[in-house]
Order: structure tokens, then C-alpha cells, then sequence
């Protein structure tokens, strides 16, 4: 129960009727400053002495014999009136719709007619609707508690007066929205709620005879595109014989245009999918075509091509209508491929491996000047390539290897003076890991994927990965200079060979080494003058 207030000392008196059972409860949503209870036959909960009362009062019948109790049983149940409340949803777009609910509130055992004031220029849309003298006659058969008709306010001019109705026994509320290319003013009665979330929603209860004025603007819109391509990916999957591809967009769409997609020739496009709805596109060749209805729409496309990779391979090329934002390009390179360089977009994947290459071999070739290791400058060479696989962190060993069978000779007396079984363990030692790095890069060569280390935008030698932010139309095409496996097998195969010969001779001075300056105990003969 809500009771308008016009300021200044009030009194309301509120009659009902108490129910036929010996107890029940009356909520007090807002407690009194001070509140007295009159019912010398009822036995009241919730209330103190001082008059203050709780959120609920709980009223019990007290006993005091049968006489009261026939009192009780006769006594006679005054019937409230029905009480409707009316709920208007208007919204306000191109045309301007109202949904009204009508609730009854009370007794529904038995039917009854209810009479809906219409709004000023509302027009039932509802068939079933009887309208009649600008009233709505409705009629709530037992049981039924709500009933909803649909009608619409004329549109010209747009601006529209609400007002509370007099009618007694209804309550109204009116809640209004403006779709997104319209602006909405409010009026008079201030909104007992704004809520703001796709559309901006007013609420009012008014009381009868206060009015809220409405008044709505549309929105100028700016030129431009009807359609928005947030992102594109385009996935290239190269195999033997065979090169397939999807392209997915992520679009928003203001008003119904056409999507055009062409690819190169010799591309075949085995399907179109609207929303994961095949069939919605048209296909000729290389060129698709969708009609994209206004809102947001993913747009896929698979296409497949006959393919023989060549030695510089680019990615098919794709244009648009539109322009096209946050572009991703993954190419997945077939697995008998030598990747060896990439170009495209300047996020993309870099080959890293060559600049570790040329590092590796600028250290060999400091070591052969120093003449620490036993090799000549192409040997050098060649021993920086094949280190060049190897972890950072295991190239140290192999070159300090080859240095001791250079410095342990030329040091015969600094090194007597350490253990002879710890300078004999720490020699093995290292001579065994660097026979087992050696094999690894053999077997690197020879059997596993090469480690070209491939990195960037979170690309790998599997997957190579471009990032575009914007394109006009033309999507770039990123390129892969590639080799058959076959050959990084070959090269690693002459590597090998070469390890095979040199290796003969640093294990002779390795065990010569081991047995005249680590294992002997004999010192060595002064020089003669």
C-alpha cells in the first residue's frame, strides 16, 4: 500500500478486514515513531512496551470459552475490492510499441470486469482485445490473475503525454526505452529508476493525474560503411600436393549490404557459413558473396587448391569490398619443408636460427686465432654450423674439450700438481659429454625436425603467424623461403662425414693427452741446453 502525501500533518484511516483464522501477521515496511495497538482479544508479538515495533507483527486470538468461539466462527468476512495494476512497457523506435500487463491483485476465486483507461493516441493492436469508448474492458475469469495486450502510439509528432489515471482500483507504471538511433527527453514526473545497459530504460508510478512528457530525437547518423570487419583470420594449411584454407570474419552490420570475398585463381571454395548456417552465400570460382542482414554475423569460408611448394611460397591472395581490422594470418608449412626465412607484415615470425649461426662461428673462429682448438678456418666453420644446434648452454663443452687437447700439453706441470685421479675423472668426464653433444648433433641432423628457432607473435616452425591492424581491401600476402627436409638432410649427412675424419684425429690426441700429461706420474725431462 503506497498513500501520497501533500506535506504538512496528515492522518490516513485504513479499513480491512481480519482474516477468519485465530492468527496473523501485518508487515510494517516503515516502522512508526511511536505505535499503538488497540485488540483487547488478540494477544500482539513484535511490539515493546514503549511502543516500538518490529518488521513483522504476529496477532494471536486469545481463548476465553466457547461463547467467543462461536463468536469467532460466526463472524463475518468482509470481501476487499479487486485491484488492478497496470504495467505499460513502451518502446520507442521507428514505430513506438506498448506492452501492458494488467495484474489483479486480492481475491481470484470468482471473475470479475476490469476497465483500462488507453493512453492519449494508443491504438490496440490486439485482436482479441475489446476496446470501447477509449477504455480497454477486460475480464479475469477465476484463477486467472494477469492478462497482456499489445497496442502502439502514433508516431507523429513524436512526442507524447503519460498521465495517472483516475479511475479507482488501478495502479499504474509506465517504463519507456529508446532503441539505439533514437535520443530520449523526459519531462514532469521525475523517473523512480534509470536504468542504463543497451538502452536507456525510465520508470514512473505515478499517482492519479501526474503526467511525465516524453519526447523522442533521431539520431544523426556520420557516413561511412554499413558493414564492420573486426577481425579476420585466414589459416593456410600447405601439405604435399594440397593447400586448404578457411577464412573467418567477426562483422557488425547498420543495415543490409553485401559481403564480397575473391581469392587467386586456381582456389576452390567448398563452403560458405553465416553464423555456423551453411548455404547462406553464393560461390563462383574464387569469389564468394553473402547478403549480411543488420548485427553481428561470423562469416567462414573453406576453399582448397592443388599445391606444389615452391622454393618462396606466398599466402593466396585475398581481397574484399570493405576494409578489414585486426587481421591474423597463420600459415601451418608442410612437414617435408626447410623452413629457412620469412617476410610479410612486420608482426610475423623471424628465424632466428642464422643469427645464432653466425654467433657460434665468430666464437669458433676467436678460439682457431687463439689457436686453442685444433682446426683450421674451415674447420672452424664448419664446427660453428654444427654447434649452432646445440642449447647455449651445451656449446661450452665440445670447445672446451677440443681447448684442453690444445692447453694440457703446453701446461704439463701445472697440471701434476692437481690429483691424478681428479684431473683423470674431470677429463673423462668431459670427454664423454662432448662425444654425446657431438652425437646429438648427428643425430639432429640426420633424424629429428631442424631447430630453426622460429619465434615471434607466438609463431613455431609448425605455425607461422602474421598480425595486421588494418587493411584497405587487398590482405597482404606473407611469404616462406623453404627448402625440401631432404636437403637440410643432405648438408647435415656432409657434416657428419667431415665429423667422422676430424673426429679420428681429436680422440688420438685425446688418448695421448690422457696417458703422457693426465695419467702419467713421471715428470717431464728438463731440456738439454
Amino acid at each position: 500500500l503506497q498513500v501520497r502525501t501533500n506535506g504538512g500533518r496528515e492522518s490516513f484511516v485504513v479499513t480491512g478486514a481480519v482474516p477468519e483464522s485465530n492468527a496473523f501477521s501485518l508487515k510494517v515496511p516503515q516502522a512508526a515513531l511511536l505505535f499503538e495497538v488497540d485488540a483487547p482479544d488478540w494477544n500482539v508479538e513484535g511490539l515493546t512496551s514503549a511502543g516500538v515495533a518490529s518488521d513483522t507483527l504476529r496477532f494471536t486470538q486469545r481463548s476465553t470459552g466457547s461463547a467467543e468461539k462461536s463468536k469467532t466462527k460466526n463472524r463475518v468476512q468482509a470481501k476487499l475490492p479487486t485491484w488492478v495494476v497496470v504495467e505499460r512497457t513502451i518502446r520507442i523506435g521507428e514505430s513506438v510499441e506498448v506492452i501492458t500487463s494488467v495484474r489483479r491483485i486480492g481475491d481470484s476465486s470468482s471473475g470479475t470486469s476490469v476497465t483500462v483507461p488507453l493512453l492519449a493516441r494508443e491504438q490496440v493492436t490486439s485482436g482479441d482485445v475489446k476496446v470501447v469508448d477509449e477504455t480497454v474492458q477486460l475480464f479475469f475469469a477465476p484463477k486467472i490473475n494477469s492478462l497482456i495486450y499489445a497496442s502502439e502510439l502514433t508516431a507523429n509528432p513524436r512526442a507524447w503525454e503519460l498521465r495517472g489515471t483516475n479511475a479507482k482500483g488501478i495502479t499504474e507504471q509506465w517504463q519507456v526505452s529508446c532503441q539505439a538511433s533514437w535520443r530520449c527527453e523526459v519531462e514532469g514526473l521525475t523517473p523512480t529508476s534509470i536504468v542504463t545497459g543497451n538502452y536507456m530504460r525510465w520508470t514512473w508510478k505515478p499517482f492519479p493525474g501526474e503526467e511525465a512528457r516524453v519526447k523522442a530525437v533521431e539520431l544523426s547518423t556520420l557516413t561511412g560503411e554499413s558493414i564492420t570487419i573486426d577481425s579476420l583470420n585466414h589459416d593456410i594449411s600447405w601439405g604435399s600436393n594440397l593447400r586448404q584454407g578457411t577464412v573467418t570474419l567477426q562483422t557488425r552490420v547498420t543495415e543490409q549490404t553485401n559481403l564480397e570475398l575473391t581469392l587467386g585463381d586456381g582456389n576452390t571454395i567448398d563452403d560458405i557459413q553465416v553464423n555456423g548456417v551453411s548455404g547462406l552465400g553464393l560461390s563462383e570460382a574464387s569469389k564468394a558473396q553473402v547478403l549480411l542482414t543488420p548485427g553481428n554475423h561470423q562469416v567462414s569460408l573453406r576453399y582448397q587448391s592443388s599445391f606444389s611448394p615452391a622454393t618462396i611460397e606466398s599466402v593466396p591472395p585475398l581481397s574484399l569490398n570493405v576494409p578489414a581490422h585486426n587481421i591474423t594470418i597463420g600459415v601451418s608449412p608442410s612437414k617435408d619443408r626447410w623452413i629457412l626465412w620469412t617476410g610479410g607484415p612486420m608482426w610475423g615470425p623471424c628465424v632466428v636460427y642464422w643469427a645464432k649461426v653466425l654467433v657460434v662461428i665468430a666464437m669458433c673462429l676467436a678460439l682457431q686465432r687463439l689457436a686453442l682448438i685444433p682446426l683450421s678456418l674451415l674447420g672452424a666453420i664448419l664446427l660453428g654450423v654444427g654447434l649452432a644446434t646445440l642449447p647455449i648452454i651445451a656449446l661450452w663443452v665440445p670447445l672446451l674439450w677440443l681447448s684442453l687437447l690444445t692447453l694440457l700439453p703446453k701446461n704439463e706441470q701445472a697440471v701434476r700438481s692437481i690429483p691424478r685421479v681428479l684431473r683423470s675423472t674431470a677429463f673423462v668426464v668431459i670427454t664423454l659429454l662432448a662425444l654425446l653433444l657431438l652425437y646429438a648433433i648427428v643425430r639432429t641432423g640426420l633424424v629429428l625436425e631442424p631447430p630453426m628457432l622460429i619465434v615471434g607473435n607466438n609463431s613455431s616452425s609448425t605455425f607461422l603467424k602474421w598480425y595486421l591492424d588494418h587493411s584497405s581491401g587487398d590482405i597482404a600476402q606473407p611469404w616462406v623461403f623453404s627448402l625440401p627436409i631432404s636437403v637440410w638432410r643432405g648438408c647435415a649427412l656432409l657434416w657428419s662425414m667431415w665429423l667422422v675424419v676430424v673426429l679420428f684425429s681429436w680422440i688420438g690426441s685425446s688418448m695421448k693427452t690422457f696417458r703422457e700429461v693426465l695419467y702419467s706420474t713421471e715428470e717431464s725431462e728438463p731440456s738439454e741446453s
